[in-house]
């Protein structure tokens, strides 16, 4: 209602985005909001995306998608590009969080009025359908701890690479976590 009040129409997954992004501050919400209103004045995902520097939910799903599929490649191409594309990793992260989460919800109460993604409820459904709650409960884990440790970081690429190789291979090798080689030695001489 406020954007009709102000002379710019915003769509149904573009106020989705906002107000998840504004973490349940009104205020917050507002002032994404007044970042993302196009000379146009229509306000998709993809406007909200491109001014706040954040990943769309496309990127997100594809990432868990590789993700889920065992494809760290794939992973890591949808990742580097939005980390070369200035998109904002944290927020990159915490968007696939909240897919997680949501996916989660989906698979234990099989009510989709609890969603807070902005994808379609058939797209969710599907892709809880993909999923299985050990896996969901596992990566929740791998992407809680890396939030954690972005805010005191200053690798974020790395830390976010990690995470992603770690689920990835770990989905693809069963439960049993992988162990990363130790650091070669130095050879005496």
């Amino acid at each position: 209602q406020m954007a009709a009040e102000e002379g710019f129409t915003l769509e149904p997954q573009a106020a989705s985005l906002l107000a998840r992004l504004g973490d349940g501050s009104m205020r917050d919400a507002i002032s994404l909001l007044d970042r993302s209103v196009p000379a146009n004045g229509h306000i998709d995902e993809r406007q909200v995306t491109e001014a706040l520097g954040v990943a769309g939910s496309d990127t997100v799903i594809g990432i868990y998608r590789a993700l889920l599929g065992g494809d760290a490649a794939r992973a890591l191409e949808l990742f580097t590009n939005c980390y070369l594309e200035g998109r904002d990793i944290v927020s990159l992260f915490d968007h696939l969080l909240s897919l997680m989460r949501d996916l989660y919800v989906l698979k234990t109460t099989q009510r989709s009025e609890y969603l807070t993604f902005s994808a379609s409820v058939s797209a969710m459904q599907a892709l809880a359908k993909e999923s299985d709650l050990t896996t969901l409960e596992y990566f929740v884990a791998c992407v809680s701890d890396l939030l954690t440790r972005l805010t005191r970081t200053a690798i974020k690429r790395t830390d976010g690479e990690m995470c992603l190789l770690k689920m990835a291979v770990r989905h693809t090798r069963g439960a049993q976590p992988v162990a990363m080689p130790a650091p070669a030695q130095p050879v005496a001489a």
